[in-house]
């Protein structure tokens, strides 16, 4: 089983004391914290992402009649930001939203994605995410990504990123009542 260190996030926001826990238990616990708004519980579990999957780049968007809008982004440093909007072509996400798992990209330049716009217009070589549903239908992702190859991903790594995704369902579902 994979465990994380809290210390490993760049801004811990949990407030829990500093110990070893499976990313599920993270999850569980960013989720479970009534006290945490739901931008950063959103923000948080990106981070948690980030330092699991040793991505640059995390995101949770919001696709609607073929455009992709940025709702959360991690690092906050990054070029990116919420409100950002991209044609969805352009993006891996056209791909992650028409599937039922999550999509695994270690390295695009080797493999079917290689033509893919994502990796020739941005660059980014590795990827991984899991689509979910907004409150109001439409689908989103969360996603993360850098432009360096990524080892492929394991099995486990895949099953976090899945329930990452059932949790922003229900962190964003929640808010929205």
């Amino acid at each position: 089983m994979c465990y994380i260190h809290y210390e490993t996030l760049k801004k811990p926001r949990l407030g829990v004391p500093t110990m070893n826990v499976s990313p599920q238990d993270a999850i569980r616990a960013i989720a479970g914290k009534a006290a945490l708004t739901r931008d950063t519980k959103a923000d948080t579990l990106l981070e948690l992402g980030l330092a699991l999957f040793d991505m640059q780049i995390g995101i949770i968007s919001y696709i609607r009649d073929g455009q992709y809008t940025v709702m959360y982004c991690q690092p906050s440093d990054a070029q990116l930001h919420p409100g950002t909007v991209f044609d969805l072509g352009m993006t891996y996400c056209s791909l992650t939203i028409r599937l039922p798992l999550p999509l695994p990209i270690p390295y695009a330049t080797n493999s079917e994605y290689r033509r893919h716009p994502c990796r020739e217009a941005f660059g980014l070589e590795s990827y991984i995410g899991a689509r979910f549903t907004h409150p109001d239908g439409a689908l989103g992702t969360v996603n993360f990504s850098r432009a360096e190859p990524h080892k492929p991903f394991s099995k486990e790594e895949r099953r976090f990123i899945q329930e990452m995704a059932t949790t922003v369902e229900q962190v964003l579902c929640s808010a929205a009542v």
